[in-house]
């Protein structure tokens, strides 16, 4: 749709969380498979060129999310509940003490999120 409206010469510019690869260690601590699994830097990449455009730079990002506690933590997975659907402290308070104990073992809780931005051009 976006190749449709552009007018020529126009540009896209998209930046985006990087699907499977986000949170991937957050997630199995939870036993959960993310939503968007498939959804990859290179499947965009992908769709996009199908779609007609010229990627003119693109380029993919990893980086640490820490947590000095649990509880701003479960704050976080609350607040974006996609992350862990179904979230409650109830239902996941075994997780919660077993990240507990890490905590206090390692001193943070450190999670790997990714991202990618995409420019490309329509001719």
């Amino acid at each position: 749709e976006v190749f449709r409206i552009l007018k020529k010469k126009g540009v896209f510019l998209t930046q985006q969380v990087g699907g499977g690869d986000d949170l991937k260690d957050l997630t199995k601590e939870f036993g959960v498979v993310g939503e968007y699994e498939s959804w990859t830097y290179e499947k965009a990449k992908e769709l996009i060129k199908e779609a007609g455009f010229i990627i003119s730079k693109s380029e993919k990002w990893f980086g640490k999310l820490k947590f000095k506690d649990v509880g701003a933590l479960v704050y976080y997975l609350k607040a974006i509940p996609w992350i862990v659907p179904d979230f409650s402290v109830e239902k996941k308070l075994s997780v919660l003490k077993k990240l507990q104990k890490r905590l206090e073992k390692e001193g943070e809780l450190v999670f790997t999120q990714s991202r990618f931005i995409i420019l490309a051009k329509k001719e």
